[in-house]
């Protein structure tokens, strides 16, 4: 996806789920859209519901006491998820026969033979 991405080659939809960052809020109807595509955030008709719903998170963060605006120091997350996640990415690799860190097109490459999908 990444390669395919950065060669413009998905839809708008595809390519939101790719972008660097997401939006500062997201407002979706699950029932007219359930795969969560049309952010609702900025239409008029949805600004009762976003202010109800921004009203209900700020309550709830305060129940709670839920710090999760509060930013975490970088060199601690990373180093969570490697202690978490590195064995079995270096495992994954290797029955691969891929780099630990392998470029997205060489990634796109395995998998295309993995599922036969060669060019």
């Amino acid at each position: 996806m990444q390669v395919l991405y950065a060669e413009g080659k998905l839809s708008q939809a595809q390519a939101c789920f790719m972008a660097p960052a997401r939006p500062a809020e997201e407002l979706y109807d699950r029932e007219k859209d359930p795969h969560e595509i049309r952010n609702l955030v900025g239409e008029r008709a949805y600004e009762t519901v976003l202010k109800r719903m921004r009203s209900r998170l700020d309550g709830w963060i305060k129940e709670t006491g839920d710090r999760g605006e509060e930013p975490e120091d970088p060199r601690v997350s990373a180093r969570m998820y490697l202690e978490r996640h590195l064995p079995s990415q270096k495992a994954a690799m290797k029955r691969r026969g891929l780099p630990l860190w392998p470029s997205p097109k060489r990634y796109l490459a395995w998998w295309e033979r993995e599922l036969g999908l060669g060019k």
